[in-house]
C-alpha cells in the first residue's frame, strides 16, 4: 500500500467513495426536506389542522385566511440545525469532500482524517437508523392500517430516509475499513527517511589534492652543549 516516495495507493478507492458518498447524501437531504415539507411536520396529522411550521415563503400569520398565527416563528425557515439529518448532512458532505481529496492527494494526513470522518459519520448514522425506526413504528403503533394522509407521506418519507441511511452507513463502514488498512492504522509505522551521506572534506592530507609535494629535508642543528 505504501510507495517509497512517501504516498499510499488510495486514489480510484478514495474518490469512489468520495462520490458516493456526496450521492447518497444529497438524496437523503432532499428526501428529508421532502419528508419537512409535505408530511406532518408541516402539515398536521389531519387537512383540518395544518400548522404550516415549515414554508417556503414563512410569515407570521398562516392559514388558508391568512388568519393564524405561526405556532413557531423560529422554525418558519427550515434552517441546518432543524432537523438531526440536516445537521449530520453537513458532516456527511465534509467526509464525501476529504474523502475525494484522499484520493487525489494519496498521503497519510488526507486519509487518516477521511478515516476518523467516516467513523465520526457512522456513530451519527447509527442515531439517525434509531430516530426514522422510532417515526416508522411510532406512526403504525399509533394509527394502525387506518393512516391519515399526511402521517402516511412521513412515514414513506422516513422509510425512504431509513433505507437511504443504511446505504450511507455501509459506505462509510466500507471507507472506514479502506482507510483503515491503506494506512495501517493504530500500527507502528516504519516511514522512509532520507540517508544523509559523508563526504570527505577536502584538505591537503586528502587524495582529492593529488600527489603530495616532497619535503627538503632539514639541516640538523649543532647542540650547543657540546
Amino acid at each position: 500500500m505504501y510507495n517509497n516516495g512517501g504516498s499510499y495507493s488510495f486514489r480510484i478507492r478514495g474518490i469512489i467513495l468520495g462520490c458516493f458518498i456526496l450521492l447518497f447524501t444529497a438524496a437523503l437531504l432532499s428526501t428529508e426536506l421532502g419528508r419537512l415539507y409535505s408530511g406532518s411536520n408541516n402539515r398536521g396529522r389531519n387537512g383540518s389542522n395544518v400548522t404550516f411550521e415549515y414554508l417556503m415563503f414563512p410569515d407570521v400569520t398562516v392559514g388558508y385566511n391568512g388568519d393564524i398565527s405561526n405556532p413557531k416563528p423560529e422554525n418558519r425557515w427550515v434552517w441546518p440545525w432543524s432537523t438531526a439529518t440536516l445537521l449530520f448532512s453537513l458532516v456527511f458532505f465534509t467526509a464525501g469532500v476529504l474523502g475525494i481529496i484522499s484520493g487525489q492527494r494519496e498521503s497519510y494526513p488526507s486519509i487518516l482524517t477521511f478515516f476518523i470522518c467516516s467513523l465520526l459519520s457512522i456513530c451519527l448514522l447509527i442515531f439517525l437508523i434509531a430516530t426514522y425506526s422510532t417515526i416508522i413504528a411510532g406512526w403504525k403503533s399509533i394509527y394502525g392500517s387506518s393512516m391519515p394522509y399526511y402521517p402516511n407521506i412521513d412515514r414513506k418519507f422516513s422509510i425512504a430516509c431509513l433505507v437511504l441511511s443504511c446505504t450511507l452507513f455501509i459506505i462509510f463502514l466500507t471507507s472506514l475499513i479502506l482507510a483503515g488498512i491503506t494506512i495501517k492504522v493504530c500500527t507502528r509505522k516504519a516511514f522512509p527517511r532520507k540517508t544523509v551521506g559523508y563526504h570527505n572534506l577536502v584538505g591537503q592530507a586528502t587524495p582529492q589534492m593529488g600527489p603530495r609535494t616532497p619535503q627538503i629535508a632539514r639541516t640538523p642543528r649543532p647542540d650547543p652543549l657540546r
